[in-house]
């Protein structure tokens, strides 16, 4: 049987790279839509070819992956690797090509999962563990939430909208010490994004936040899973990851499964958690639904390949051999990584906890280079790297 193509949705991102890394260890060939194709990521020899795709209308991106699909010869894997292309497609399950499938659940269930606000009240009634919040639509609602809350806390646009992302480009959520500071936000909160969940903040540091990343089948159970521990941020406390590795947890596996069986999700999620140091319980942050993590490639290097056995299963092809002993893995997003220690605002970094664990990982990987050079982390993670970024290294 021919091998199966795997899709790739924003290959010009990390998230892009990983996936197609994954894909291609797990047999197939794979092919990058990109908005920005020349991309040093794209350059990588993981992908069989990259094709140039715009995604400022939903419609016709959906049409073009659709149309690209149709045009391959055999079998498809289609894998979006952002949130909004994630929306776009789930839409589309009654439109696939015949010889199309993807791991991206129903449309309400992905609404569900995706839109903050929907996601907090539903798992507030149904008793899971989230922080105090309050969803404010407005500037006059943002100021009544504020009265009385505690600070500091936090405030995360509902769904990440284009305008967000040109507007603060770095920060997906921002941190409120004092009501002082929303005064020095460069935009403005309702131009950029409708609504608004304003979160109570959980003390602790970026080592407090743990992650559940799983594979669910069509009953919404999870049949491969693996939970990670995040041991640095960029930017620090509300960033992605920087730095991730893997320990064993059945408590999140169990919280996830509950989590992501009541939404009814299917496919690619994962659901991300912080330990308060308060009383050692887990509060939830985020899901995510439809696609893989930017450290979900923090999985494949610990013996786990979630988005090849996505896409066997959903082919019916047996993925048993994608399963390994789990060897213990350290993750590192170099380019986050040399923005937390360059920043200007640089924070204590937790110099004991980062040496011991890459001391004692078997394996150490980049997210860019594929592999991990210790003495450029050492330099950089001591601040003597600081004149200029390290090599991208994505061709490798």
């Amino acid at each position: 049987m021919n091998p199966i193509t795997a899709l790739v949705t924003g290959a010009d991102h990390v998230t892009g790279l990983g996936s197609a890394r994954a894909l291609q260890a797990a047999g197939a060939r794979v092919l990058g839509l990109a908005r920005r194709p020349g991309a040093p990521i794209c350059q990588s020899r993981a992908w069989d070819s990259i094709q140039q795709i715009e995604d400022s209308d939903p419609q016709a991106f959906v049409d073009r992956v659709l149309g690209t699909a149709a045009s391959i010869d055999g079998r498809v894997f289609l894998l979006p690797t952002a949130d909004d292309h994630v929306a776009w497609l789930a839409e589309a399950h009654g439109s696939l090509p015949d010889n199309t499938r993807m791991a991206v659940p129903m449309p309400e269930t992905v609404s569900l999962l995706l839109e903050k606000t929907l996601f907090v009240e539903w798992a507030t009634k149904e008793g899971f563990p989230i922080p105090r919040f309050a969803v404010v639509r407005s500037e006059a609602e943002l100021a009544s939430a504020l009265e009385g809350f505690p600070l500091p806390a936090l405030l995360k646009p509902t769904v990440r909208t284009r305008a967000w992302q040109r507007l603060s480009p770095l920060r997906k959520i921002l941190r409120i010490e004092t009501t002082d500071e929303l005064e020095a936000v460069s935009f403005d909160l309702f131009d950029a994004v409708p609504s608004y969940v304003l979160t109570e903040w959980i003390e602790g540091t970026d080592a407090d936040v743990l992650f559940c990343l799983a594979y669910l089948d069509e009953k919404s159970e999870i049949v491969a899973s693996f939970t990670g521990r995040k041991l640095l941020q960029y930017p620090p406390l509300t960033g992605s990851t920087a730095i991730c590795t893997d320990i064993p947890d059945s408590a999140l596996t169990a919280l996830a499964a509950d989590v992501l069986g009541a939404a009814g999700c299917t496919g690619l999620a994962s659901l991300e958690v912080k330990r308060s140091v308060s009383d050692g319980r887990y509060l939830i942050t985020e899901p995510t639904v439809g696609r893989p993590n930017m450290q979900s490639a923090a999985s494949t290097a610990a013996g786990l390949n979630l988005h090849g056995i996505a896409m066997r299963d959903v082919w019916d092809e047996d993925w048993t051999d994608l399963v390994r002993p789990r060897k213990r893995i350290v993750w590192v997003e170099e380019m986050a990584l040399f923005d937390v220690v360059t920043t200007r605002e640089r924070p204590r970094l937790p110099y004991g906890l980062l040496f011991r664990e890459l001391l004692a990982a078997r394996r150490v990987k980049g997210a860019r280079l594929g592999f991990c050079d210790l003495d450029l982390i050492d330099a950089m993670v001591k601040g003597r790297l600081t004149s200029s970024r390290p090599p991208p290294g994505e061709g490798l």
